[in-house]
């Protein structure tokens, strides 16, 4: 699994960017999205995916260590759907 300082350091590679350059690009990246997220905009990056804000509606469950029926609230979840490019490109 790639991590944020694995990110950082092959775009200083491939950009010719300093690392600290480099986070602070990913960082700003990083900071749209979610700003736009948080707005309830749905975010397209073309040739990777779109991430979106869903609802999930409440709904009832049960304590597994009590056996009670409880009430989950509603909450919001962040979906991303991966572009036909990547898609492809992880299947061959």
């Amino acid at each position: 699994m790639a991590n944020k300082q694995e990110i950082t350091s092959k775009m200083s590679e491939q950009l010719s960017f300093s690392k600290k350059d480099s986070l602070e690009i990913l960082n700003a990246i990083i900071d749209i999205i979610t700003e736009s997220l948080i707005e309830d905009e749905v975010v397209n990056v073309t040739g990777f995916g779109r991430f979106k804000i869903n609802e999930r509606a409440p709904r009832k469950g049960i304590n597994p260590a009590t056996g009670k029926i409880i009430q989950i609230p509603k909450k919001f979840v962040i979906n991303f759907k991966a572009s036909n490019i990547i898609k492809k490109q992880i299947n061959e």
